[in-house]
């Protein structure tokens, strides 16, 4: 089974409504994911607890690169200190099941002032060029950096850098527009 990294950007007000109601958490990426694949383009919805709505204002999900840009920005497989790090591995939990919904841990999520720092910190001047001389398959592979790093090194360091660069846009972009950010990995 494969780890995937999924993002929602939400308003405030609905990142309240998923803290009153954790246990909505897994409908939000499950049905997410139903919405935005049924849906050309048009902003996915989700009904949850009778007429309430939770409406993600965007989504990503950077596939099984999550651990790779992590590394890539705090030089480390496990969590680490620092802005850059929560970027990936971040978050105040979401419920309080140490294994969340899909197992890999509880969703994690991020109020908008903490969308702000972490932006900033993404999108400062030399991350991106620091996180790309910090690839090394050889260097991965040996920390277990996931999923493995043994193919062609041009192939899975275009794939890294590119989940990296939209994870970048997707924070600075929630930031603009003054939005939460949940995140869990499925």
């Amino acid at each position: 089974m494969s780890m995937i990294a999924k993002y929602v950007a939400l308003d405030e007000a609905d990142l309240d409504a998923l803290c009153a109601n954790p246990s909505l958490a897994p409908d939000l990426f499950i049905s997410m994911r139903r919405s935005v694949q049924a849906s050309a383009g048009g902003r996915p919805q989700l009904r949850v607890v009778g007429a309430a709505q939770i409406t993600p204002r965007a989504h990503l999900s950077l596939d099984k690169a999550w651990h790779g840009v992590h590394y890539l920005l705090c030089g480390r497989a496990e969590e680490a200190p620092g802005d850059l790090a929560k970027a990936v591995m971040g978050g105040r939990a979401l419920g309080s099941d140490p294994q969340g919904f899909s197992g890999y841990g509880p969703a994690r999520y991020f109020k908008p002032t903490d969308v702000d720092i972490i932006s900033a910190a993404l999108n400062a001047p030399g991350v991106a060029g620091n996180a790309a001389a910090r690839f090394d398959p050889d260097k991965m592979d040996e920390l277990g950096v996931y999923p493995g790093w043994d193919d062609e090194e041009d192939e899975g360091r275009d794939w890294v850098l590119d989940a990296l660069r939209d994870l970048c846009g997707f924070y600075a972009a929630a930031s603009h527009d003054r939005l939460a950010i949940v995140t869990c990995i499925v």
